[in-house]
């Protein structure tokens, strides 16, 4: 009897702490700036490429550094798009880095739902939303 009490405790604890850091982590994430990710080196409004792997940062770097001379360049990592039109939370950067870390949920939903965390082009986050 003694040891079911212990594991029922130990299950209520495991089960509230995790409640509590799952609540702390997403009120974290909303405290931070709100940006929007889009890029219009073609003209148009469009979305931006987003990694979430920092091997291939320079990847990343060197195919916005050609879309900005007005090339029309390739990409050899993951295709993955930030979430456009819809704000997206800026979470860690540094003054001489070229990627921004976002965290972007999806749906608009927040507590519980998915989110996609990953590295944009500074040059592709903007305080403004895209004009329709």
């Amino acid at each position: 009897m003694k040891k079911v009490m212990i594991i029922a405790v130990v299950i209520a604890v495991v089960l509230f702490g995790a409640i509590w850091f799952n609540n702390y982590y997403h009120n974290d994430i909303q405290s931070k700036p709100k940006v929007y990710c889009y890029q219009t080196y073609f003209g148009p409004v469009n979305p931006v490429l987003m990694i979430t792997d920092l091997a291939y940062a320079d990847s990343l770097i060197a195919y916005y550094k050609k879309m900005e001379k007005g090339e029309n360049p390739t990409f050899n990592f993951p295709l993955k798009e930030a979430s456009f039109g819809d704000p997206v939370y800026l979470v860690g950067y540094a003054e001489d880095s070229m990627l921004i870390e976002i965290i972007s949920y999806r749906n608009g939903k927040i507590n519980g739902s998915s989110f996609d965390q990953g590295y944009v082009y500074y040059k592709t986050v903007h305080s403004t939303p895209p004009e329709e």
